[in-house]
């Protein structure tokens, strides 16, 4: 037989008074596995104090893992929140325009150009049936998609900043004007 003394253990006051908890924290601790009894209501310190010092490493890496976790969303929270207010920011100042407004803007080059080259059979048809050569007919031609190119080149079309209220507009051309339902504006953004 062994004559070391046995260890000596503490009542729960003096073990709640060691590592600051309550007495209800160290039986709820020791009711969970996390605090060793030496036997009823009585603890030894060293593996107590070694058990509470583990289970605060645990619970720190656990919110360490959660705290990485919620700093990770909050951040990418706070730089939608900052872009979305640049954004603002760029269509009230009207260097910045909304999609739907420049699909607009587009559409009215698109109907533009479509119209200009629909219209070239009926206004170079007399001019090349009167054509000696085929050197003429080309010529004409040429001539003809030339002018059309130079005219869609110098049509202004204009995307309204979303401030505007206006979706679009096509300077020079009726037909455009109509269909954005808008005109022209010199403070409007050119899109081409």
């Amino acid at each position: 037989m062994s004559d070391a003394p046995a260890p000596a253990t503490y009542p729960i006051g003096t073990i709640a008074r060691l590592l600051d908890l309550t007495e209800r924290q160290i039986y709820n601790l020791a009711a969970r596995g996390v605090l060793p009894r030496a036997e009823r209501g009585r603890y030894e310190i060293a593996p107590v104090v070694r058990a509470y010092i583990k289970y605060l490493r645990e619970r720190t890496v656990e919110g360490d893992a959660k705290s990485g976790e919620f700093l990770g969303s909050r951040t990418r929270l706070l730089t939608a929140r900052a872009r979305k207010a640049e954004a603002e920011v760029e269509l009230l100042a009207g260097t910045l325009l909304a999609r739907d407004d420049v699909e607009t803007a587009w559409s009215m080059i698109i109907i533009n150009i479509r119209a200009r080259f629909l219209a070239l059979p009926s206004s170079v048809g007399p001019a090349l049936h009167r054509a000696k050569t085929l050197r003429e007919l080309v010529s004409i031609l040429k001539g003809a998609v030339d002018d059309a190119l130079t005219e869609i080149a110098n049509t202004a079309i204009y995307a309204q900043p979303v401030a505007e209220g206006i979706a679009g507009a096509v300077g020079d051309d009726a037909i455009g004007a109509a269909a954005a339902g808008a005109t022209a504006e010199s403070h409007a953004v050119a899109m081409g």
